[in-house]
């Protein structure tokens, strides 16, 4: 009974619309929950806590809410401001124009292109400061999501000129009503960055789709749990503002000085490096890995759950987003076995139209040019979303990812002439293997360092610039 699903499902949204509805009203608050991204409102709050709200007074935009933790009031940084969901709600009318448009025959779709990508752009543009609540928040990921889409969409409904009508219509009619399998194909369409191959037609036991959902949720509160730990060693560390300022960025000449030239005096060019300074550019690494990682499995883990027990789609239709870290062994392994390369399809399709490049890249020319472009376009990517969130120093993401780009340049050059070393030598089966194991610890240890020394000079001026106004915001509040 396809038919009758979709109605089902529309049922159940509106369902659970009214029943969110009718908490907001028994609560008196317009968001009776909410999910903290942000450290600061530590230490009353941690990043990933859920927030349970209920209003017994009148606050007005401006005030300034104060919160009882451990007996002491203690004023939230942020004011009471008016929370704007134009942004995620921009952005699903554009994917649901998509998949309206995919309900059409093909030479029609030219007449949703231009809207539907506008949309888009208009929810990327909405993106600001006043709805972004970190570094790394729902307002960067927003930003993200929707120039990814303003990239996928021209290609979705002009270049490729996809349908999900498999057969005319056999009436006079234009397009087909939409059911459960023409919904699912048409978000496959437009919601499969990662370019996964489709599914055959199977229907997953209930059975499976249950464990798939235990196993989803174990994994969010595994993470949770992890969470947790890592916001008690941010809190252990105390970081302030002078951890961050300039002269904190390099890191090589101050230990080479420290060490080799036995650097301690006070008219040395670089100050001593600290224990402290070495722990924290660890963290900030790890942070910066672990952020991203928590909050995409996450979001994964929710709409994959959505999805499958709604039965529009199949447990097997959400591989994994991020592979295994110990395939990391090279920057190169890291951002193509880790890393969860969802945009890398569209970048590299863009590259290709860009430079005009129609066949596979044969020449290393050719393959380094695309590289290039990819890397390029990601820093441009994060650029805008860090454009739109106000983090500022938005020139420092384009020049992170080229720097990754030229760091796996020199990896491969160096790999190529170590592997002519190797062979040449002739070594034994059993020493080669030592050999082999050797490289891999060592490339280990090579991936670590560059993002130990690249890493920090990319997110330190913006944590700086982040730490200067939530100083500036606590400061005016306490006035």
């Amino acid at each position: 009974m396809p038919s009758r699903r979709v109605p089902s499902v529309l049922r159940l949204l509106e369902r659970s619309f009214m029943a969110w509805k009718a908490l907001s009203l028994a609560t008196n608050c317009a968001y009776p929950a909410m999910v903290v991204l942000s450290e600061s409102m530590e230490p009353a709050f941690s990043r990933g806590d859920i927030i349970l709200l209920a209003n017994w007074q009148d606050v007005e935009v401006g005030d300034i809410p104060v919160i009882w933790f451990q007996e002491q009031p203690l004023p939230m940084v942020h004011r009471a401001v008016e929370v704007l969901l134009a942004p995620p709600l921009l952005f699903a009318a554009s994917a649901t124009l998509t998949t309206v448009a995919l309900h059409f025959p093909t030479h029609t779709h030219r007449l949703f292109t231009f809207p539907a990508w506008l949309l888009a752009t208009w929810s990327l543009l909405s993106v600001d400061e006043d709805n972004a609540s970190s570094l790394i928040g729902l307002g960067s990921y927003t930003a993200i999501t929707s120039f990814i889409f303003m990239l996928i969409l021209p290609n979705i409904l002009f270049g490729q000129s996809l349908s999900v009508l498999c057969d005319k219509p056999k009436t006079r009619r234009k397009a087909y009503w939409p059911q459960s399998q023409t919904i699912s194909a048409a978000c496959w369409t437009w919601n499969n960055p990662r370019h996964l191959t489709f599914r055959l037609n199977t229907t997953a036991t209930w059975s499976s789709r249950a464990l798939f959902i235990i196993r989803r949720a174990l994994k969010v509160g595994l993470l949770l749990v992890a969470n947790s730990f890592v916001n008690k060693t941010r809190i252990y560390l105390k970081a302030d503002l002078l951890d961050f300022t300039p002269d904190k960025y390099p890191i090589v000449r101050p230990i080479i000085s420290q060490i080799v030239f036995d650097c301690s005096r006070d008219d040395c060019t670089y100050s001593p490096v600290s224990q402290r300074q070495i722990f924290l550019r660890i963290f900030t690494v790890f942070s910066w890995i672990w952020s991203n990682f928590l909050i995409l499995e996450s979001y994964h883990a929710i709409l994959s759950t959505t999805f499958v027990l709604l039965s529009i789609d199949n447990p097997k239709d959400w591989p994994p987003l991020f592979g295994s870290i110990t395939d990391a062994w090279t920057v190169q392994r890291f951002w193509g076995r880790f890393w969860h390369r969802i945009a890398t399809p569209t970048l590299t399709t863009w590259t290709r139209t860009i430079l005009r490049i129609t066949h596979e890249p044969q020449t290393t020319f050719e393959k380094a040019t695309m590289a290039f472009g990819v890397f390029f376009l990601s820093g441009i990517m994060h650029m805008t979303a860090a454009w739109r969130t106000g983090e500022g120093y938005v020139h420092l993401d384009v020049m992170f990812f080229c720097a990754n780009f030229f760091a796996i340049a020199i990896e491969i050059a160096v790999s190529h002439a170590w592997m002519q070393v190797v062979r040449q030598a002739k070594l034994k089966p059993g020493a080669e293997a030592r050999l082999c194991q050797a490289s891999r610890w060592f490339g280990y240890l090579w991936t670590f360092a560059w993002f130990f020394w690249m890493a920090p000079r990319w997110l330190y001026p913006k944590t700086l610039r982040w730490l200067i106004k939530q100083a500036l915001t606590q400061s005016h509040a306490q006035l």
